[in-house]
């Protein structure tokens, strides 16, 4: 089966806790622009471009890491 996916695609996932921490500290390198970055939690959605996930969340992927995702499931689509 091939899939082709464009970097811009938009994307859902459900975060674990894990996964709202790597993304609020991520977040957290941002503070010097006086904004507050949106703190999110075990259960939250994060919705964004494919893109932005692979910045944020692929150097802390690798095997045996904690599971970022629930279920460790991506879900592609603005409908979500």
């Amino acid at each position: 089966m091939k899939i082709n996916i464009n970097l811009n695609e938009q994307f859902t996932v459900i975060l674990t806790e894990e996964g709202a921490k790597i993304y609020n500290e991520f977040n957290d390198q941002f503070l010097f622009l006086n904004e507050s970055p949106k703190q999110l939690k075990e259960g939250d959605k994060l919705k964004d471009e494919l893109w932005s996930l692979m910045q944020i969340f692929g150097p802390k992927l690798h095997n045996g890491c904690e599971i970022p995702f629930e279920l460790n499931q991506i879900t592609f689509g603005s409908e979500y």
